[in-house]
């Protein structure tokens, strides 16, 4: 099984990347358009038919149950996905389609592998962060790494 992708930092540090095939990325980024302008058409149509006729309450409330739904088994996930790992020794970096963060080993609060998910769940102090197991390459490495530093940061915390 081939390593993560080592590379030197700007201040020297040793580094390993980890990261989904472009055109993975490309399609969540068409997916987060699709669920968006799926988001503003429903709420748009909701609009136009309170300013048409009277919309009956049922119509409007499973409609409003679609966007939910969507948003939650779609958008969710696209927006919390992690694209590119970035492991150094005192820090990992993450990288989403909307955001960058810079967490320390110390703010890492827990790392869950639920078998039937497909998705390992890294829970910071501030946010939660989705890494695929299918499409991040080497991810039971990037895995092992995170909870050996984790184990390393509770460890020197202790005392």
């Amino acid at each position: 099984m081939p390593k993560g992708k080592k590379q030197g930092s700007a201040s020297g540090q040793r580094q390993e990347v980890f990261k989904r095939a472009r055109w993975k990325t490309a399609m969540r980024w068409f997916g987060l358009m699709v669920v968006g302008f799926l988001n503003i058409s429903l709420v748009y149509e909701n609009l136009h038919l309170h300013a048409v006729k009277r919309m009956d309450l049922p119509h409007e409330l499973m409609s409003f149950a679609l966007l939910t739904f969507l948003d939650c088994v779609f958008l969710l996930p696209i927006i919390f996905e992690v694209d590119t790992a970035i492991v150094t020794a005192d820090k990992l970096i993450l990288k989403t389609l909307l955001w960058r963060a810079r967490i320390g080993w110390l703010e890492i609060v827990e790392l869950k592998r639920p078998v039937w998910l497909t998705f390992a769940v890294l829970r910071t102090r501030r946010a939660l962060f989705l890494i695929n197991r299918r499409d991040i390459q080497n991810h039971q490495e990037l895995l092992e790494i995170i909870e050996h530093q984790m184990g390393k940061a509770a460890g020197g915390s202790g005392g």
